[in-house]
């Protein structure tokens, strides 16, 4: 069987290891990806990152769980990758129709852009790399082993509003620094908002203000 490198402690593995056995991490290694994603053991920006599983996906992006290679460190890797534009991939690259290909540019840009100012107010070292590659671009980014806001309103007693107003304030500074730096969001969203464990709240999904951007709505 043809080995395969786990995207989190690279220990060489074969299509029948899932989990890894040496670091546990679950590589999806036995189903066949859909075309669109990249493989599993993918490489980026010349081996400094390694693609593992695909933790979502959306019009405009799909997001891997990857790692650092040479710090052996999980990250979580976007992938600009708009549906909505028409895009598929060939091998590892991805593309557009010609039609399409000044909106690619244009929301490219765009993403660039958003990145650098979300590594301008963010606390700590949430956003770790931006670079271009296969056609398209990527943002690699802290993983967060957190739950969203949405599953932990989930579980709070409905009689208990004093909790809600708790989270609401929580979030109410990074809301604030986030419409000053974007201007409109629009999908501010519990589901979209993860509850870090060092206290931090961090806003997970731009893909709103991204559409608002490139429709000009």
């Amino acid at each position: 069987m043809t080995d395969i490198l786990c995207p989190i402690c690279q220990a060489p593995l074969t299509l029948d290891q899932d989990p890894c056995p040496y670091c546990g991490t679950a590589q999806g290694l036995g189903a066949s990806a859909p075309a669109r994603n990249l493989a599993v053991g993918s490489t980026l920006h010349q081996g400094k990152f390694t693609v593992g599983r695909v933790l979502g996906e959306g019009g405009f992006g799909i997001t891997y769980k990857g790692a650092h290679r040479e710090l052996r460190r999980p990250t979580a890797i976007k992938e600009l990758f708009p549906l909505d534009l028409g895009a598929t991939r060939l091998g590892p690259r991805m593309s557009v129709p010609a039609p399409q290909a000044d909106a690619f540019r244009y929301a490219r840009d765009q993403v660039l852009q958003e990145t650098r100012i979300i590594a301008g107010f963010a606390r700590g070292t949430f956003v770790y790399d931006m670079f271009l590659e296969n056609g398209t671009a990527y943002i690699v980014m802290e993983y967060l082993e957190s739950e969203t806001l949405e599953a932990q309103l989930e579980r709070v007693d409905s009689r208990r509003p004093m909790r809600r107003k708790d989270w609401q304030r929580r979030c109410e500074k990074p809301w604030r620094k986030c419409m000053t730096a974007i201007g409109l969001h629009r999908d501010i969203k519990p589901s979209n908002i993860i509850l870090a464990g060092d206290q931090r709240v961090v806003l997970i999904d731009f893909g709103s203000a991204r559409e608002f951007h490139l429709r000009r709505t």
